[in-house]
């Protein structure tokens, strides 16, 4: 992988001259190159396999979210960072780092680049900021629940750092029932750690409170209040794929709730099944349904609450646990896992 940084933008000034001032300001520490077509991109990405690619994605000649992902893919490349901005919305397939949305604000533009560059040149670790976000975002990781019949657990493992997902659950002895979330914010930097930890995980477990006590009547109703507060937070709204999930453990009965995570995992007699879920993304439409579904779970030995980055390595044949959270290459990587001891016709096991 060389230094190289390449802008690839037809008629942004903007981006270019943001990056200029960033070499100057890192003593010429990278190669700085601007093209202003997808076809010259391709050609200097494979001649030279930059470290950063800073992409628009309204080119001339092809779309930047294609070209985000033939780089993500390209086994020659050494996976370099990919910032994709003048986005107008997210595709379920589009491969990046870092996303920025029309019209694009410099000044976060600005300070996610400087964040990386920091992490390349400077160690920011040293400085503090981001060691501290480290550190509290481990403390909100959920700790492991066992009893004799089930246990719950999580996997959570940053792209790089910190992560933008958000995870948590939790076990009312009162009523023997789990409660949880799961969510993927776009992005893997520090700003997309604030927006989860303290925007959006207050909002999940305030309207929680109000779920268990009866004031939303379904996950839906509560999904769609979740919704309204995405685009009560930002006119232009973070694409935010979310999942909230109830288990009346007496009645061994499953409800849950998904906006844009694409599928749950429930392992039957050893067999791992696959439930689809189609429900709007929260952030894209601001009068978007949810549709709660319910099942029983009597006879399942495990269920598994996966974010895209989870799911993504499943699909692409990955089956053990070690190897999803080691092979992590374009996302964060988050699960919350549910295994049952005494499933009627089933048993324990590991996905």
């Amino acid at each position: 992988m060389s230094n190289m940084v390449l802008v690839v933008s037809s008629h942004s000034q903007e981006v270019a001259k943001i990056c200029t001032e960033a070499m100057e300001r890192y003593d010429n520490k990278f190669i700085l190159e601007i093209v202003n077509t997808g076809i010259e991109a391709l050609n200097k990405i494979a001649a030279n396999d930059p470290m950063l690619l800073i992409i628009d994605n309204d080119l001339p000649d092809i779309p930047g979210m294609s070209i985000a992902s033939i780089v993500k893919d390209a086994s020659k490349l050494h996976n370099p960072t990919v910032f994709l901005y003048n986005l107008t919305k997210l595709y379920p397939n589009t491969k990046a780092d870092n996303y920025f949305f029309k019209p694009l604000e410099t000044d976060v533009f600005s300070t996610i680049l400087f964040e990386y560059l920091d992490f390349k040149f400077n160690d920011v670790l040293s400085r503090g900021s981001i060691a501290n976000a480290v550190v509290d975002q481990d403390s909100r990781i959920p700790r492991l629940i066992a009893t004799d019949t089930f246990s719950v657990n999580n996997i959570y493992s940053p792209y790089h750092l910190l992560s933008g997902d958000g995870l948590h659950y939790w076990y009312d002895t009162e009523s023997n029932s789990l409660y949880g979330y799961l969510f993927d914010c776009v992005g893997h930097d520090i700003n997309s750690y604030i927006l989860a930890a303290f925007k959006i995980v207050p909002m999940i477990e305030k309207s929680f409170k109000s779920y268990e006590s009866g004031v939303y009547d379904s996950l839906s109703e509560f999904m769609a209040s979740l919704n309204e507060y995405i685009f009560a937070l930002n006119s232009s709204p973070e694409p935010t794929p979310m999942l909230l999930f109830f288990v009346d453990l007496n009645a061994r009965r499953l409800t849950f709730c998904s906006a844009g995570i694409p599928n749950i995992l429930i392992k039957r007699k050893g067999t791992m099944e696959v439930i689809d879920c189609n429900n709007y993304i929260l952030g894209f439409k601001p009068d978007a349904e949810f549709n709660e579904e319910c099942m029983l779970v009597n006879d399942a030995s495990q269920i598994i609450f996966g974010s895209d980055g989870f799911l993504d390595l499943l699909r692409d044949g990955t089956t053990d646990i070690c190897e999803i959270v080691n092979s992590a290459k374009h996302d964060d990587v988050s699960a919350i896992i549910i295994n049952f001891n005494d499933a009627h016709n089933g048993h324990p096991g590991k996905v």
